[in-house]
């Protein structure tokens, strides 16, 4: 059983309203201590006091490391804060780093982490939680929620 929800908050053009910063400023402080890996990214934002060869490496790095970019909560608020615009990202929190999984359609990214946020194609966020509580919250500061609980497909034939 897997605790999913959806988050669809967009304007005109159909981009989502919530930046990934608004989400990480809702993560409870207990949470900040998970292992953090970024597995997928594609932004735009000018990175390069932070990571000196600027987005597109960055993006090229997370795709070639088996288990994403992993990073302290610390850094991984700085690069976010750096960010203009995510179009798409699968950010994992996990209890330690040999839980982070690798992105692969065959593999399910709920059952190893405590916290996937996934945004698709600028417009929905998914974020699922093994902490009911953090859903709650998110769905308490995000009227406009659809709220699933539901069986992980990611197996399914």
């Amino acid at each position: 059983m897997s605790n999913v929800i959806e988050i669809k908050y967009q304007d005109s053009q159909g981009t989502s309203t919530i930046e990934l910063i608004d989400l990480l400023n809702l993560i409870a402080q207990d949470k900040q201590q998970l292992v953090w890996s970024i597995l997928d990214l594609e932004a735009i934002g000018d990175i390069s006091t932070i990571w000196e060869r600027g987005i597109l490496d960055l993006e090229e790095n997370i795709k070639d490391l088996p288990q994403g970019l992993i990073l302290s909560w610390q850094m991984l608020v700085l690069l976010v804060r750096k960010f203009d615009q995510v179009i798409n990202t699968v950010i994992v929190g996990c209890q330690e780093v040999s839980k982070i999984p690798s992105l692969n359609p065959d593999i399910d990214l709920d059952t190893p982490c405590e916290i996937v946020l996934e945004l698709i194609d600028s417009s929905v966020w998914r974020i699922y939680s093994k902490d009911e509580r953090l859903l709650q919250h998110l769905q308490h500061e995000f009227s406009n929620v659809r709220y699933d609980r539901c069986v992980s497909i990611a197996n399914a034939p």
